[in-house]
């Protein structure tokens, strides 16, 4: 579970990240599923939501609208794990409007954009013809930044950069502030993280560095510390 505070225009944004995996093996995730797994399982969404989201309204929302579901004999409609976690999926963002919340069987492949990552969620980083540089990120892992410092150091002296999130699976902020902190010169609050648990609040600034200009290609569906890069490089409406 991870929550992320975004300051977006003066405005601070909280989300919650919420990832529910069900504890059944390949063989059985197709296979039908009982009334009571169902129901219980219901149940553990609303407790887990009331008891951590950000937001608690919007987490009883979202547990009264799943117990109206459940009391009109919407769960006979999904026999297996995998219909089961995805009709859940949607439900939840029917009410919360959060992409971030998500259910999928434990023992799921990866995604396709996780099978080939590169060295340390780097794909590729290169030169492109008219002095361009260019980086694939494919994930912010722990641990990458001297991967990335020879990386920037490698497009030092291009007239500007492509930063390319477009298959980011998001990671740990750590890594998206290590990154960041090259393209800024001055310390920017890049993201929040604020535990409603513990009532805290963990900051992450850039350090200063190096400058270079960039221009930043992403999706806009992409979420977590993708976006967190994303939103916060605003590129200075850098042209080029």
């Amino acid at each position: 579970m991870q929550k992320s505070c975004l300051t977006k225009k003066g405005r601070k944004i909280f989300t919650v990240f919420l990832f529910f995996s069900f504890a059944e093996n390949m063989n059985a995730q197709n296979s039908p599923l009982t009334n009571s797994f169902k129901v219980e399982t219901v149940g553990n969404i609303n407790a887990l939501l009331k008891d951590n989201y950000t937001f608690p309204e919007i987490a009883s929302k979202t547990a009264t609208h799943l117990n109206m579901k459940v009391a009109n004999g919407w769960l006979n409609s999904f026999p297996s794990l995998d219909s089961f976690s995805k009709a859940l999926t949607s439900e939840i963002y029917t009410t919360s409007k959060d992409k971030h919340i998500r259910l999928r069987p434990s023992k799921m492949p990866p995604p396709a954009r996780l099978t080939d990552i590169g060295v340390k969620g780097f794909k590729e980083a290169k030169v492109l013809d008219g002095n361009i540089g260019y980086i694939d990120i494919r994930l912010f892992v722990p641990g990458a930044e001297t991967v990335i410092d020879s990386i920037m150091k490698t497009i030092e002296h291009t007239t500007a950069v492509i930063i390319d999130v477009r298959n980011n699976a998001g990671g740990i902020p750590e890594m998206m502030q290590y990154l960041c902190s090259y393209f800024f010169d001055e310390r920017i609050l890049l993201n929040s993280s604020y535990s409603r648990i513990s009532i805290s609040t963990r900051e992450f600034w850039t350090t200063v560095k190096w400058q270079l200009p960039a221009y930043l290609e992403k999706r806009r569906w992409r979420m977590e510390d993708c976006a967190g890069f994303g939103e916060y490089y605003t590129l200075k409406k850098n042209e080029f």
